[in-house]
Parts: structure tokens; C-alpha cells; sequence
């Protein structure tokens, strides 16, 4: 998307669009075919908004979450330059990488949000849910009762 301009769709805006269009679809077709053509529409509509999200992350200077060396979590940080399909993102808690276009997606996190936080710094993560959230700031309500205030880079998702 470098033509000049940005796709930016929430979440919540992707679901209207596939369910207008696709009650659209399915009012519109008729006979044993379509099944065939909603799958079809799901797929080409899918298609389509995975690359709207992928459109947000790559500005330097956005706020990203990334896959830390392709694993299973996604870490918050901010976008720095990208080359061709390769990301370079510096994490909220100070780490650098490069990384492939699928290993990015946009920020997203929101009060009410889960994730998992490294509790008080010392190396084990739990698992709760975001009460406040302020730039790197959060506060967190731990599943197991306990509360925390910390930053963006002590956290991630799956």
C-alpha cells in the first residue's frame, strides 16, 4: 500500500462488512450452488481484509504487535523500516528484529483485553485481563485475583 494511501478497518468493521456482504450474497443466489459461492465470497472477502490488516502495520512509526522470532506470543512495538516484504520492529521492552510481513499485525490492544504479563518483572507470565491502558501503561487483573500496574513490554497474546 504504498500507493498513497491507508486501509485502516477495525476488527469490528471487518465482521460488518462479511456480514453485510455475505447476507447480500446469500439473499442474491439462489439454487443448490450457494454454498459453493458464499464459501467462495468467504474466502475472497477473508482474502481481502487480512490484507487491510496487514496494510496497517506497515508505516514506520505504527504501533505493531509481532511474533519475537516467530514464536507463539505477540509482543507489543513500534514499527521501525520496512524492505520489501521484511519488517524491522523495536519491541516495548527494548529487543530489535526483523521479521517476515505475516509475523505483524496491528496493535489492537484494549481495556478488556487478555494477555499474559511477566509478573512483577521476575520471569513467570500469567495470564489476566487489561483494566486500564495508556500508552506503554497498563494495569491488569491476574485470573488468580492479583492486580499489577506495568508497561506494554512486560506483556504479550496469542
Amino acid at each position: 500500500m504504498r500507493a498513497g494511501f491507508r486501509i485502516e478497518i477495525t476488527p469490528r468493521q471487518q465482521c460488518i462488512i462479511v456480514e453485510r456482504l455475505f447476507m447480500a450474497c446469500y439473499v442474491t443466489l439462489s439454487g443448490s450452488s450457494i454454498w459453493r459461492w458464499a464459501m467462495k465470497i468467504w474466502l475472497v472477502i477473508g482474502a481481502l481484509l487480512g490484507g487491510a490488516a496487514i496494510a496497517q502495520a506497515q508505516t514506520p512509526g505504527d504501533w505493531v504487535l509481532a511474533r519475537f522470532k516467530n514464536g507463539n506470543y505477540w509482543f507489543p512495538g513500534v514499527l521501525q523500516s520496512v524492505s520489501g516484504d521484511r519488517l524491522t520492529i523495536q519491541y516495548d521492552d527494548g529487543d530489535r528484529e526483523t521479521l517476515p510481513l505475516a509475523s505483524v499485525r496491528p496493535y489492537n490492544w484494549t481495556i478488556g483485553s487478555r494477555v499474559e504479563c511477566n509478573f512483577k518483572g521476575g520471569g513467570k507470565w500469567f495470564p489476566g485481563k487489561i483494566t486500564s491502558l495508556g500508552g506503554t501503561a497498563l494495569a491488569i487483573d491476574y485470573d488468580d485475583g492479583d492486580k499489577e500496574r506495568t508497561k506494554t513490554g512486560l506483556c504479550r497474546s496469542s
